[in-house]
């Protein structure tokens, strides 16, 4: 069993949140508004994409927790995949979180596929809800994690397009 792990100072928490949280509201706005901006594919396309490397990345991390696969990814200072990664908000109900990250994307990625909007929206709901709380445990723990966040921006921007295809 891992150690307990202590949370991070106050001042670190506070910087980690705020980083984390502007960056992702910065990127999710920006890859929305590339979406918007790109002619050529529809919306519903580029949520596909979008849902599709999220399922990737997901996976990916998915592989970490199950067979050790290796991060691509800083182990000091701020930025610090692995001790994001190793930490107990990393699991939930026993089961690694990032196969429900796995799941969310693979469900989102039927949903556009089929046209499901509303069902997207409520989806996205969630993911939203859960980008919060793992802003939070990566504010409790001081670090950074890049899949993570990737991950987040992910979520928000199929929350976004799911909410702007289902007025359109």
């Amino acid at each position: 069993m891992a150690a307990k792990q202590r949370a991070a100072p106050a001042p670190q928490r506070r910087r980690v949140a705020l980083i984390v949280s502007v960056s992702v509201a910065i990127l999710t706005a920006a890859l929305t508004g590339v979406v918007a901006a790109l002619g050529g594919l529809s919306t519903i396309h580029y949520a596909e994409i979008i849902a599709a490397a999220g399922v990737a990345v997901s996976a990916y991390v998915l592989a970490y927790k199950v067979w050790g696969t290796p991060l691509l990814c800083p182990r000091g200072g701020l930025v610090n995949c692995k001790m994001v990664l190793d930490s107990r908000f990393s699991v939930w109900f026993g089961v690694p979180s990032a196969l429900f990250g796995m799941l969310f994307f693979a469900f989102e990625l039927v949903a556009f596929y089929i046209g499901s909007y509303p069902a997207a929206l409520a989806a996205g709901t969630l993911g939203v809800m859960s980008v919060f709380e793992r802003i939070r445990a990566q504010a409790s723990i001081g670090r950074i994690c890049i899949y993570c966040n990737v991950t987040h921006i992910f979520a928000a921007s199929l929350f976004l397009l799911s909410a702007y295809l289902c007025v359109h």
